[in-house]
This record gives C-alpha cells, structure tokens and sequence, in this order.
C-alpha cells in the first residue's frame, strides 16, 4: 500500500552463489546508477517463524562492495529532496559480529557523512563523523530550522558491556559535547554519559531567545524489574534569559530526576529543581490511562524576580485525571511588601475542570499586595462547540479597577457583552514588569449582537517602552459591526531624536474584516505623510491593501495587491525627496529625487516580479563630496526565485559612466554573474583633493564579470589607467604620463604593468593581490631609473630604487629593497620676519579636527644610499653630505640606523665664512621633509669652544648657538667670526657683529641668493663668495666629473691666489685630497688622506 517506494536504474549484482553451500552470502559488488527512496516502506504482517531476521541471524552476510553514485531521497523521507553519492562495504555474521564502512556525499553544500562500525561478542568500535552546510539533511531529520552548518564526531570503543563513548556536536555557533559509556549486553543494557553545554547563547538563538550561561548534565539509565531506571542530575549557570529566569536560576542551578519507565508508565518518584530564588518539586505517575502529578513550589526571595519587592511566596499543585479530561489545580500564597514595610499575607488559587477540551474553571486572589487590599473573583468555560465565556466579577488593587462579562461565540469577531478597565498610575505595575510603565489609561468597552458597538480607549502619558517618549492617544469607535465609524490621534514628545504625530479616521466591517481609511497623516521629523484618497485594507484570509496613496513631502507612494500569505502587489514612488534618505543614513545630506515601481508575487520568501528604480541629480550638500557633480542612477531587476536579473547605469555629468548588467542573488552563498564596465576621469576628484593641495588627472576605465557568490567572488577582466598624473604641493610628489592595467581571473588580481615618468627617469610596477588568502596575501614590485618623484621648494633630486611590498591587506605587510639617491638638493626655506606670527584660527563652535588615522601596519627593510652629492644650501649654508641608512621597524616607529655625514660645507653670516667641523641629515618620518643637524666649531682663547649649530629641517631651518664654558649670544658669534672678544671689535666688527645677529634671528627675513641661479645655469655642483678674518674674499665653484670625483677652484678678488683642488672618496669617511695653486707667499701644492667620523 502506499505506492512505489523505491525505484532503480541500472542495478548490477555480481555474487557468489556457491557460497550459499556453506551457509555465506557473498556478494562481490552490488551497485545502481540511481536508486529514488520516495518513502520508507509500509510494515506488513508477519508471517511468523521470526521473520526474515531471524532466518537470516545464522548465515554470514559479505558485501565487498556498495556503489551509488546518485541515491535520491524524497521530501516525505529527507525532509526537503536530497541527493546523495553513496559507498561502501558489509560483513555480517549473525547479530554478534560483523562490520559495516559507508561514506555518503552530497554534490552541493559539501556534506559528507562517514561510518565505520566493527563488533565481536567481546567488544565494539564505531566511529561516526558527520558534516552538512545549515538546513541539511540530519538537521531536518532532528526538526531543527536553524541555517547554521552542522557538525558531529562520535566514537564508541571498549568491551560491550561498557564502551567509552565521546562526541562532539556543534550547530552554527551552538555545541554539544559528552563523555561516558554504554553497556550494549542485550541481558543488561546500560547508560552513563554526561552532557556538556559549555555555551548557551547559541542555543538560546536557535529557540530566538537571549539566554546566556552554561549547563551540564549527567544521565544513567540502566534495565531494572523489567523497565529502565533513569537518574538524571544537572547544574545550570544563567546570566540571562527571558521572563526573570535568570534572576531566580542565578549561577547554581541544580536539578534531579529519579524516575522508572516500563513500558508506557512513567512512575516519578522525585524531581528537585532549584536556584537563586526557588525551589520546585514533584512526584507522581504518567501512565495512557491516569495521571497523578504533585507538585510543590518556594519563592523566598521575591526581590530577586521583582526588584523593588520584598517577600516570599509558596504554592502547591496538582494535575490529576485521564489525559484527555483532567483537572489542574494550584495555589499560591505568600507576602509581598513595598521598601520593606510589612503587608497583609495574599492568596491565589487557580483551578481548571475538563482540560484540555472543554475547560471551566476560577481565578480568585485575596488579601494584601504591596500593602494594598488585591481582590479578584475571575471565572472561564469553554463549550463542546467552542464559544468562550469571560467574567470578571470584581479586580481591584491599587489605581486598577476591572469588570468584564464577555462573550465569545464559535467564529465570531467580536465578544458581546461589557467591559471597563481603569488604571490611573501604570506605574503601579513597574516593578512587576520587563519594561518601564507610566501614565495612565482607560477603556469602556460594550456591544450587543447585531447592535451598536461602543469602544474608548484613552492614555495619558503613556510610558512603555525605553526608545520613545510619553504618548498621548485617543481611540474611539461607534456603531454596528458591519460600520465602525473610528478615529484614532496619537502623538509622542520623542519617537528617537525627534516628536511624532499621527491622525486617522475610517470605517471597519468587523464582518467582513474590512477597513476603509478615509483620512491619515503622520508627520516625524522631516517627513509629512498624507493620504491622498480613500483606501481599503482587508484582513481576512490575508491582508490586501487597495488604492493606498500616500503624498509625502511633495512625493508620493502607492501600494496595491495581497501582501500575506501570498505576494501580489504593485508599489510605485514617485518623486521622493532624496533628502529623507538622511533618516536611514545619519549624516547624509542631498538634494534630489527617487523614483520607483514594483510589481511583485509569489511568496514573501521568495517573491517574483519586476523591479525598477531611478534617483535623478543626487548631490551631497555637506562633506567632502559636496563640490562634486550631481549622480543619475537608473536600475531595473526581474526578480525571479531567491535571484534578480539587474541592470543599472550610472553617471555623474560627463566625468563617470558605470554600467552593470547580470544575475545576482539575495543570499550570501547563491551564485552571481554580472557584468560591469565603465568609465571614468580622475578630475572628478578635484573638489576633493584640491583641499588637500593635491590634484589627480587620467581616465579610468574598467571591464569585469563577477562570477561565484558573494561569500567567494570570482573576477575575470581588467582595469586600466591613461595617460594619468599625480602632484601633491605639500610633499612636493609630482608623477606623469601615468599608465597602469590590473587584470582579474578568479580570486587573482594581477598589476601587469604600472608606469610613470618622475622628471627625467621612470617608475615602473607590477604585483598581485590574492583575494582567495587569508588575510588577502600581496605582492608588488616598483623600480626606479633616474626618477625624481619629488621636486619641491625644498628638495629634489634624482634616485635609482628596486623596492617590493609583500605580506597581507588585512596583516602586516613588509617595505624592502634598495634606493640608490644620484642626487639630492635641500635648499633651505628663507625665514619670515620674527614679528610675522603664525595664527591658528579656530572657528566658535567647530568640533576639534578629528585625530589622524595610525599609519598602516606596515614593517621596514630599506636600505638608503648616497655616495656623495646630497646638498643642502639657503639661508648662508652650503653642505655636502653621503653615506647610507639601513631603516628596520615600521612605518609607525622607524628605526634608521647609519646617516648622511657631512663631507665639506661652510656657513656664511654678512660676509664671513664659517666651516662645518660635522653633521648630518635624515628623514624622522615626517613626510619628505629632511631634518638637519650641521655644526660649526671654534675655539678661542682661554680654550672656550663656540658652536654653532643648523637644525630643525628644510622647511623651517633653525641656527642656535652655544659654548663652553657658556658664553653671550654676541660673544659666541664674535669668537667664531672673528676669533676675539666683543671687547676687542673694531668699529666695523662690531656692524658685523650686529648683522650677524640679526641674520640668526630672522630679521629682515630673506631673499632667494643670486648665486643659485648662476650655479644652475653653469651646471656647477658648488659656486659662492667666501672670506675670513685675515685675507680679501674668494669665489669658489666647483662640480663632480664623475661618481665620487669632485673638482674644484678658488680665485681671491684681488687676483693674487688661485687654487685648484681634487677630492676622491675611497669609502665611507675615507678622502684622498690634492690640491695646487698660488698665494702671495708663493706656489703651493699638497695630497693627503683624510677620514671623518661623527662622535
């Protein structure tokens, strides 16, 4: 009966009939290209003899081989239709030995389920292992609707009578765990595992309840006097959990069960439940014909389930009758007192006669609560037919006052009768409640049938929930069922950050479950709603809207069709102002206007249709995007099953086009194939970069089809650059003729090819980004060939480097590689005038600059050399530095090690030339910006030492002076002008000497030296005016002929000496130096070594 069940496609057995002789069934291989499963079989009736079973239990049973490819399980057996690919092996002897190997896949999702199973009369092995995306096909078995993955690991080994058990079970983020052993001897059977609950949020998710804490259970259940004793004990940890669970479980829940079962009689001969604030127990028989259930409860500590209450309470129970007409009984009574002031003792008793069909029964409760007199004389009977009927005789405490005698017949809308209830201060009832409560409300409720219906419900300064204001509402309704005249008007003082009004009027037909509004407006924050025309709203199978319209801020929205249980509706928008998207979006700012229609059916879940969408002169009003152009956007959709069919074009004026056409799903692990290409021009970025002093060119444009899911996005295509420029004023980066392209395939991105030209040389790059890797693994290489990327006021010059960024987006990532500096020019910054001040102006009202963003995680391996030729000049300074820095740490924290020592330079004030004894420059992090460190050193008579010394960097040089011991400003720059005393200046010293100081100190500020333009123009390395203290001034030029060879000469204004020098240097520190020339003593010529070194 019942159909197939199950059907084959190309079964094959090969097997040993032989083997039958000697009592073995042997079969070689056993396969089928498709078995369908539609359902389990049908049991028949036995024909006695033990069935096949038993006929079978003394032969031996041999499958070398069981093959599947495609076993289809149907939806009455699986749960949903399942395909699954089955293999494996079977040998059997009887019930006492044997062994069974199955591994079954699923082609999609990933499943796979494995079971490897061994047994002899002495002992047993299984191992079961079980994994399945959410929503497979053991969570479906197990009646569970969580989505989450599955998976499970169980192992039994060990003599039968008592084999280790272990698994391990997790769903989404829940687990399960256990330990324990299992007696499998079929005389004595046995079981003691304990369970494990190490988390019980996820568990709680599953159910949709907040719960949190752990648990632990402990289970033995072994045969006894024909049965099976159960003793079941547990402990609870609950730090939260829905209807004040967790106040009255508290962290040490403990619960027992020592109980019997045979057959269908369950005998419990005691439960124990108890926590923080309770204590439960119970005792009595479950059996198909009787039940006799105790049951005893204690509250000592009300407080802990109410805060605010004071007390205890205490209470028995009783269930007792057959299990299709009982009566439950219960009674509770206790004290329960306000601030701790004593109150009256109150009782509660509860019976209900003929559950569960036709029940009838009392609620009374008398005495004191919180001090204050509680009456309530309730009563309830349900008829065979079903009509209901409700009194409520008298309920009385505090500012309530209830009374009810109402009605409810079989299928009917409405219950006749009255009903009044007041209650003047709600919060009479906070301590009572999950939620705070205030105000007060009323209502007055009667109706007769086929008469008129009168309904007023009024709140005052409503306070119920922690998101909204106080709320004032009215709602009446008058006449017959079939034409409820209603008005309703609500409004609250804040609805989040703002107040909320709402008025509306109609006419419902109670009969018909049909509404029909006639007027509505609502108006929060910048949204004013108004119904535009009558509209009907029917509830009775479902809920169907007709011609709702609604005007809002000039625009309007309809909605027509079946929303529930089905989809069948058309929306449309028209002319919404783009603003109001500031309500989901804080902070977003725009004019503009959105438009849309859909036509949507099916189910909720998945609904089909058309979709279109279109937003016309969006422009930001506020932030950095404010200067940029208005957008356009226009997007279509054909929705199918979980999926839509897109296309979407966007544009911003002439600068940007976006296209994208193709198929994506409404689920992260659904599969994708839209196609997207554009184009677009960097100047788009000029509103803001140009706040930054930065400025982009070049045109964009790109070409991809994205592929796999949004889980695992797949790429194929390509992106390039053209004819592309960067240049940021402050750091003085200036890059053009820019070229890139990055290819896409998979999870691949490839930069095949960067270039730039930076000054006379180019920057070249290539690399990729894995977006498959953890951590998004990348790889990049860029070289430099004479390149001069920064060319600024204060530095230039030219470079060679071989530099690659390697490690992880979403890690650490490591800078390496070499830069070889050809050149480099630091020309100091003339200093303003010291009465110049440098204001910071700060706008009234203005929120502080945010912090800046840390600087990525970035470590260092940079070597930076410079044999000879970085410069620094300006402001009277002339210096030639090389060497090399090894630079380790990180971006954040650099760690340079080594420098860029001084080789030969000189300091000039009002005409007198000091020489550099040492220094150095380096880079601190700061930008490009080079920080210097140049000193002069003299020494006078008395054996003073006067120093002077060039610091703070290009941009703002600083000059300080200092001796030993310490000296006056003017008598340092004295000894180290003129190597004498102020006391002992001439006139015309002493002008010098006041120059001088004025020259350190910025007075007069500066003009850019005339001789820089000479030495450009000439192509010298060196040109300038010197003198000293004892002869006529000099000019010196000079320039390197070729790496590390540097020539020069002197000629004296008077004619009467010429000098010609030629330095090499051998390595770092080491200079061979000659030189020849004339003076007024004679000819002069000399060579010789020199090495340096700062200390």
């Amino acid at each position: 009966t019942g159909g197939v069940w199950l059907k084959g496609r190309d079964l094959e057995l090969r097997w040993q009939p032989a083997a039958l002789l000697r009592g073995r069934i042997a079969v070689t291989s056993l396969s089928a290209a498709v078995v369908d499963m539609a359902r389990l079989p049908v049991a028949g009736k036995s024909s006695g003899g033990g069935g096949l079973a038993g006929r079978l239990s003394a032969w031996r049973v041999d499958v070398a081989r069981l093959s599947v490819p495609e076993l289809n399980l149907g939806a009455a057996l699986a749960g949903a239709p399942t395909t699954l690919n089955l293999a494996g092996a079977a040998h059997l002897h009887g019930f006492a030995r044997g062994g069974v190997a199955l591994k079954a896949t699923a082609g999609q999702g990933g499943a796979d389920y494995t079971l490897d199973a061994r047994m002899d009369p002495q002992t047993v092995f299984a191992s079961l292992r079980a994994v399945e995306p959410g929503g497979g096909l053991l969570a479906r078995l197990a009646g569970l609707r969580a989505q989450g993955p599955l998976r499970l690991d169980a192992t039994l080994a060990g003599p039968r009578g008592g084999a280790a058990l272990r698994f391990d079970a997790a769903l989404g983020a829940a687990r399960l765990s256990g330990t324990g052993t299992l007696g499998l001897n079929p005389r004595s059977p046995r079981a003691d595992v304990v369970f494990d609950l190490p988390a019980l949020a996820p568990v709680g998710a599953l159910a949709g309840q907040v719960v949190a804490g752990s648990a632990t259970v402990h289970l033995v259940a072994a045969a006894r006097d024909g049965g099976v004793h159960l003793a079941l004990s547990g402990a609870t940890v609950l730090t939260a959990g829905p209807y004040g669970l967790a106040r009255l479980t508290g962290p040490a829940g403990q619960f027992s069960l020592d109980a019997d079962l045979r057959g269908r009689v369950l005998e419990i001969a005691r439960f124990d439940a108890s926590g923080a604030a309770f204590q439960l127990s119970a005792s009595g028989r479950m059996a198909p014909a009787a039940v006799n259930l105790q049951m005893q409860l204690a509250l000592p500590r009300l407080g802990a389930f109410f805060p605010g209450i004071s007390g205890s309470a205490g209470g028995t129970g009783s269930i007792t009758g057959a299990p299709g007409d009982f009566t439950a009984r219960a009674v509770l009574t206790g004290n329960a007192a306000e601030k701790a002031i004593p109150s009256g003792p109150f009782s509660l008793v509860f019976e209900a006669r003929h559950l569960p069909r036709m029940p009838e029964g009392t609620l009374t409760a008398s005495g004191a609560l919180e001090n204050a007199p509680l009456t309530l004389d309730a009563a309830f009977a349900r008829d065979a037919k079903g009509g209901v009927v409700f009194s409520v005789r008298k309920a009385v405490w505090r500012s309530l006052d209830a009374r009810a005698d109402l009605a409810l017949a079989p299928g009917a809308a409405l219950p006749t009768g009255t009903a009044q209830l007041s209650i003047g201060r709600l919060d009479d009832f906070a301590r009572f409640a999950p939620l705070p409560l205030g105000g007060r409300v009323a209502a007055d409720f009667s109706y007769s049938a086929g008469k008129i219906l009168r309904l007023k419900l009024d709140a005052q300064n409503l306070v119920a929930a922690r998101n909204f204001g106080a709320v004032d509402a009215v709602l009446t309704a008058a006449g017959p069922a079939a034409a409820l005249a209603v008005r309703a008007q609500a409004s609250t003082r804040a609805l989040g950050p703002a107040p909320a009004r709402m008025a509306l009027a109609g006419v419902v037909d109670l009969e018909t479950r049909t509404a029909t509004l006639a007027a509505l407006t609502a108006s929060w924050r910048q949204v004013d709603a108004r119904l535009r025309g009558p509209a009907v709203i029917v509830a009775r199978s479902g809920v169907v809207a007709r011609h709702l319209a609604l005007g809002v801020n000039g625009g309007r929205v309809e909605l027509d069709g079946m929303l529930t249980p089905r989809l069948d509706a058309k929306v449309s928008v028209q002319n919404l102002p783009a603003r109001l998207a500031g309500l989901f979006m804080p902070g977003l700012k725009a004019t503009g206007t959105l438009a849309g229609r859909a036509a949507l059916s099916g189910r909720l879940a998945a609904p089909v249709g058309q979709v279109s969408f279109s937003a016309r002169d969006i422009k930001l009003q506020a932030g950095p995007g404010a200067a940029l152009p208005p957008v356009d956007l226009s997007a279509s959709a054909t929705v199918m099953d979980r999926t839509a069919r897109v296309k979407a074009v966007l544009s911003a004026g002439a600068q940007v086009e976006l296209a994208a056409e193709g198929v994506v799903p409404f689920n992260a692990a659904g599969a994708m194939n839209l196609h997207v290409a554009g184009r677009g021009d960097l100047r788009l970025l000029d509103p803001v970069l140009a706040a930054r002093d930065a400025m982009a060119r070049g045109m964009v444009a790109a070409d991809m089809t994205l592929t796999g899911t949004p889980d695992a996005p797949l790429a194929t295509g390509s992106a390039t650059l053209a004819d592309g420029s960067v240049q940021d004023i402050s750091t003085g980066l200036n890059l053009t003729h820019m070229t890139a392209r990055v290819q896409a395939a998979g999870q691949m991105l490839t930069l095949q090819g960067f270039q730039a030209t930076a000054g006379a040389g180019r920057i070249t790059g290539q690399g990729m980004v894995d977006l498959g890797g953890a951590g998004l693994p990348l790889d990049l290489t860029l070289d430099a060939a004479n390149a001069s990327p920064i060319a600024s006021d204060n530095l230039s010059g030219s470079v060679d480097a071989a530099l690659t960024l390697t490690g992880a987006l979403r890690g650490r990532l490591l800078l390496a590689g070499n830069v070889d500096i050809k050149k480099a020019e630091i020309n100091l910054s003339q200093p303003l005038p010291p009465r110049v001040a440098d204001l910071p102006i700060v706008n009234e009202g203005s929120p502080p600059p945010p912090a800046p963003p840390p600087p990525p995680d970035v470590a260092l391996d940079l070597r930076v050399s410079g044999r000879n030729q970085i410069f620094v000049r300006g402001a009277g300074v002339f210096a030639e530095l090389g060497g090399g820095v090894h630079i380790t740490g990180t971006l954040a924290a650099p760690n340079p090690e080594g420098g860029f020592e001084l080789i030969r330079g000189y300091v000039s004030l009002t005409g007198k030339t000091l020489n550099f004894t040492k220094g150095s420059v380096s880079f601190n992090g700061a930008g490009f910006m080079p920080a210097l460190d140049l000193e002069a050193t003299s020494t006078g008579s008395g054996n003073s030492t006067a120093t002077l010394i060039v610091g703070g960097t290009a941009a703002k040089p600083v000059m300080t002076l200092s001796s030993v011991p310490p000296l006056p400003s003017d008598e340092i720059l004295a000894q180290l002008l003129f190597g004498q005393s102020t006391t002992s200046l001439s006139p015309f010293q002493t002008a010098s000497l006041a120059a001088a100081l004025a020259q350190l100190s910025g007075v007069g500020g500066g003009l850019p030296n005339p001789l820089d333009s000479v030495r450009g123009a000439l192509g010298l390395s060196q040109l300038s005016l010197s003198s000293n203290a004892s002869g006529p001034p000099s000019v010196e030029a000079g320039r390197y002929v070729a790496p590390g060879v540097y020539l020069g000469a002197a000629q004296a204004t008077n004619g009467q000496g010429t000098q010609a020098t030629v330095e090499i240097n051998l390595t770092k520190g080491l200079k061979l130096q000659s030189s020849t020339g004339t003076s007024r003593t004679g000819n002069s010529s000399s060579v010789g070594l020199t090495y340096q070194f700062n200390y």
